[in-house]
């Protein structure tokens, strides 16, 4: 094969290239789909587990947990508060961080978990 042939490939091998890459591309959808049904099946074992409003609030804790933690370097930790939607008192509520979290866990927040832990 001299230098003016080296771009011109047989019959073949262009099948063969051309097979090459729909198995890559279908191996991609294969991945991207099985991703896509994994996660939906967590989110529905957890959903079975854990109701919306347990999801929510926790969130809320996880993100006052944060602030507390970065915020009580710039700030004295009185001061740091949280502004959320209240689902039990359906309106925006501001609270002290502190006071989210002592009624959080010492509060009923309409928590319910069904089984958690069990499968």
């Amino acid at each position: 094969m001299n230098f003016q042939n080296q771009g011109n490939f047989t019959r073949g091998s262009q099948l063969f290239a051309h097979k090459l890459r729909m198995f890559g591309q279908g191996s991609t959808n294969v991945f991207i789909i099985g991703l896509g049904l994994s996660i939906f099946w967590i989110i529905c074992r957890l959903y079975q587990k854990v109701c919306l409003s347990s999801l929510y609030y926790f969130v809320i804790e996880r993100y006052v947990q944060l602030k507390l933690a970065i915020g009580e370097h710039f700030y004295d930790i009185d001061q740091i508060g949280i502004k959320f939607y209240s689902l039990r008192f359906k309106k925006w509520m501001h609270l002290n961080a502190q006071d989210f979290l002592h009624e959080f866990y010492t509060g009923n927040m309409d928590l319910k978990y069904s089984n958690y832990g069990n499968s």
